[in-house]
């Protein structure tokens, strides 16, 4: 069962009703509120699934917020390959050459590339997917995994690219891996809940590796 709480239904119960047990200082988005609070007795008026249809509502949402985390991961893995691409460009090291034409910073800036161009496929098909395929689950919790993780990988590539300048805050590395960081963990962590569910398909029977990109009928 899910319920609907307003700021008039805080009001209208007792005092002891709705509190706020702490809230717990994050890393990452950290405009986004992770209070811990508790009810108690509290009257709601509004009722989004019944009692019984609560578990489904939220693995909907769930599965449907795993491409937005995607589309997030890809953004971020966009802004750090610009970054990086902009400096390997302009910065020189004293060289008479840009670093960008060093095949050890190129490799870096290639593999960062691969990954934001595969998680923006991956996204584009878990959400174009979501809605239209019954089998669509399986590719957004792939989606959320994938470039949640390779999100990560990006900015260090980056920074590895870059070099002690990296550590510098006026370069925002360091702000782009604290909210990636976070990526992996958030919205169901990749390991106790996005794999499992990936995990729980799998064991289907008569399981078709292809549903989820052409659809069952095929």
């Amino acid at each position: 069962m899910i319920l609907l709480v307003t700021r008039e239904d805080v009001a209208a119960d007792p005092p002891d009703a709705y509190g706020v047990l702490f809230h717990p200082e994050t890393i990452g988005h950290r405009a986004v509120s992770g209070s811990h609070i508790r009810f108690r007795n509290f009257v709601a008026k509004e009722i989004i699934a019944m009692p019984g249809a609560g578990a489904e509502a939220i693995e909907a949402a769930l599965t449907a917020s795993a491409g937005l985390v995607g589309a997030i991961a890809v953004a971020l893995m966009r802004r750090c390959f610009e970054m990086t691409l902009r400096f390997a460009k302009s910065d020189t090291r004293n060289d008479t050459e840009s670093i960008i034409n060093k095949q050890s910073v190129a490799d870096l800036l290639i593999k960062m590339k691969m990954r934001c161009e595969a998680g923006r496929a991956l996204t584009w098909k878990a959400c174009s997917s979501v809605g239209r395929l019954p089998e669509a689950a399986e590719t957004a919790h792939l989606a959320k995994i994938f470039c949640s993780e390779n999100a990560v990988q990006c900015v260090i590539e980056g920074m590895n690219a870059v070099g002690v300048q990296a550590y510098q805050a006026k370069f925002h590395y360091g702000v782009l891996l604290n909210d990636a960081a976070c990526l992996p963990i958030f919205d169901g962590g990749n390991v106790g809940v996005r794999r499992r569910e990936v995990e729980a398909i799998f064991y289907y029977t008569g399981y078709d590796p292809l549903a989820s990109t052409f659809g069952s009928k095929l």
